[in-house]
């Protein structure tokens, strides 16, 4: 077969050739030198060559996750990592001579290297190595400098080494070692879009809007509901339904744990345009149902309405875990596979819920298989077994089949309707492919996960771009999640982007994750008549709050704390909360609840003492967030 098609590829470069030299009489100089400039391309991408091979120790056993470097002249211009079978890919080699280099790296300090290779045009050269690597444990974080790879965009059988994105701060990559690779190393940001929504429509329009033109996706036209009993306890998987005055369905979801869902109009492009008049809202909970008749977009208040039922306690939770597996996510999927084993584990011990796991792993057509699956269990241990086992290669291209994966995750699974909260991290460094079938069934599974109540957090790594942020931010978007992404502080891996935002804090993947999970969990004491008094004192947060200042914090900010700025009053409240302002140059106050959604706001206010009506909110958890030179004060606030 590959002799047939380089025939054939040398019959059509012949044939062009000579329909070229027929016509040369007819065209313009200018064309033929297009023309030329064509068929040079087709020669040099025909050229190239890969060279690919097996690392192995002095006992056979394979060696992975070792950096394997092509050189010219002395100089790095191609790489690859090897895979957990110590194989290893580099693509996309002009002829020429080379010295190939394997070691040198925590694992393996030992340089092993080969000189004087010869590679001809189009050829596969199969390179192996036999080195002496000792067994190192990775006792605490050792970080050693690795050369820049000066590649365009390399995608090998376990990572893609690209020369721009190599990680330029002092002390290069840290390189996973053999064994023992500790969890809490991978460092993270949030991006809560529904925390920073005075942002999301400017970026929508400006930085991301040739990725609405490529996707489609537009969330824009919000609609919070909420629901309550009558003693003010949220209602949470409670079924919310957005619909026309026809009474045809807009858009699905459930009620969270806060009593909150987010609901969406003319979210994709293939939709027919709404008509906002004669909107209403349905909320089903337990067989009884309740109606919003006239309702609002998100910036002109919440939807809230109450159903007369009992408070009712849930502790069930989903957690699952689709993963990229593809070669472009080797440098980082040892570190993420021990992060997510410890996340899954503390979730289980730490924080009491009756958890369910699952994992999804997936690659792309053509690889040796599309998705692995390890469904809900009630045992955690088939999942970390399962997660285990995986490993990073196949791939090839930058996009992924990200859509027949969610199709996987989100109808083929059989995710608990009555539980607390689930949970879908996706963790990737590539969208899925753009073609009118894949984007038709993105479309269909967010609508679907959003009826589920499934909340998509994903989890962008290196080598990630923009058309994938602005993604995978939809994704949370639609699904009433939250978007967190690997960052250089770490120094593990290739380079990561830095996010369309104002600002953002960076912390542990681990805590992130385990946040995430807990706010998405956490809910009044229906019984505990202790509850409110038991809060108000927990140790407030700073996420979440929109920094609209790029001004660095004047020295003498460190001398004030939140009583400084402002009182809050009364606390625990029911009714009026009373927020009064102890400074004249307080800027922005925001009142943001637990999972991240600022529900209010006000700039520059012009009183000192400003009145919020929190009575329709549900008994909860709340922040009061003050903007004062240069930084945020938050005074956490119990509503009951």
């Amino acid at each position: 077969m590959k002799k047939l098609a380089s025939l054939k590829i040398k019959e059509s470069r012949s044939l062009l050739m000579k329909k070229l030299l027929r016509s040369f009489s007819f065209v313009s100089i200018k064309k033929l030198i297009v023309a030329v400039l064509c068929l040079l391309t087709v020669n040099i991408l025909y050229a190239q060559s890969t060279i690919k091979g097996v690392v192995k120790d002095s006992d056979g056993i394979a060696v992975p996750f070792l950096q394997i470097l092509l050189k010219q002249d002395g100089k790095a211009i191609n790489g690859a990592y090897t895979d957990d079978q110590g194989e290893y890919s580099i693509f996309g080699i002009a002829a020429g001579i080379y010295d190939l280099t394997a070691g040198g790296a925590l694992n393996c300090p030992s340089l092993h290297i080969q000189t004087g290779i010869y590679i001809s045009s189009s050829e596969v050269k199969f390179i192996d190595f036999v080195v002496n690597c000792a067994s190192t444990e990775l006792n605490e974080v050792v970080v050693e400098y690795v050369p820049p790879i000066f590649s365009s965009d390399v995608t090998t059988s376990s990572s893609k080494l690209t020369g721009d994105e190599v990680r330029k701060t002092p002390g290069g990559f840290i390189t996973p070692a053999k064994s023992n690779i500790k969890s809490g190393l991978l460092t993270a940001g949030e991006v809560n879009d529904f925390a920073k929504w005075h942002l999301w429509g400017d970026i929508l329009k400006k930085d991301f809007r040739r990725y609405t033109d490529m996707w489609g996706f537009t969330p824009l036209h919000r609609y919070i509901a909420q629901l309550t009993n009558k003693q003010g306890m949220p209602l949470s998987n409670a079924d919310v339904t957005l619909k026309n005055s026809e009474g045809d369905i807009l858009w699905q979801a459930k009620t969270d744990n806060t009593g909150k869902a987010e609901l969406w109009l003319d979210f994709f492009k293939s939709e027919v345009e709404t008509n906002t008049n004669g909107l209403k809202l349905v909320f089903e909970y337990e067989g009884k149902n309740a109606e919003v008749a006239k309702v609002t977009p998100f910036e002109q208040g919440i939807n809230t309405a109450q159903i007369d039922v009992r408070c009712n306690e849930r502790n069930k939770v989903d957690l699952f875990f689709m993963i990229d597996a593809t070669g472009s996510m080797g440098d980082e999927m040892r570190y993420l596979q021990a992060e997510l084993d410890d996340i899954i584990q503390k979730a289980h011990f730490e924080h009491e819920l009756q958890l369910r796991t699952g994992c999804l792993v997936y690659r792309d057509h053509g690889d040796a298989y599309l998705t692995r699956k390890s469904s809900f269990s009630n045992d955690m241990n088939e999942t970390l077994d399962f997660l285990r086992e995986q490993s990073a290669a196949g791939g090839g291209d930058y996009p992924e089949a990200v859509d027949v994966a969610l199709y996987e995750s989100v109808a083929n699974e059989d995710w608990d309707d009555t539980a607390l909260a689930r949970i879908l991290f996706i963790v990737l460094d590539a969208p899925s492919h753009t073609n009118p079938e894949n984007i038709a069934l993105l479309e269909s599974q967010l609508r679907l996960a959003a009826e589920k109540g499934i909340r998509i957090v994903p989890i962008a790594c290196s080598d990630i771009q923009k058309d994938g942020e602005y993604l995978m931010r939809t994704f949370a978007l639609a699904t009433n999640g939250t978007y967190l992404f690997l960052t250089d502080d770490s120094g593990i891996g290739n380079a990561h982007i830095k996010p369309t935002t104002d600002k953002y804090d960076v912390e542990k993947l681990n805590d992130a994750m385990v946040r995430v999970i807990k706010q998405y969990t956490k809910m009044p004491d229906c019984n505990n008549t202790k509850w409110a008094k038991q809060n108000r004192n927990t140790e407030p947060t700073d996420r979440f709050v929109p920094n609209p200042y790029d001004e660095k914090a004047e020295e003498d900010a460190d001398k004030f704390t939140v009583s400084n700025i402002i009182k809050v009053y009364p606390n625990p409240c029911s009714d009026i909360l009373k927020i009064e302002t102890k400074k004249d140059d307080v800027k922005d106050i925001y009142l943001v609840d637990m999972t991240g959604k600022t529900l209010y706001g006000f700039n520059s206010p012009a009183r000192n003492i400003i009145d919020i009506n929190v009575s329709r909110l549900s008994t909860g958890i709340y922040f009061v967030k003050v903007f004062y030179k240069g930084r945020w004060f938050s005074e956490k606030i119990i509503k009951k």
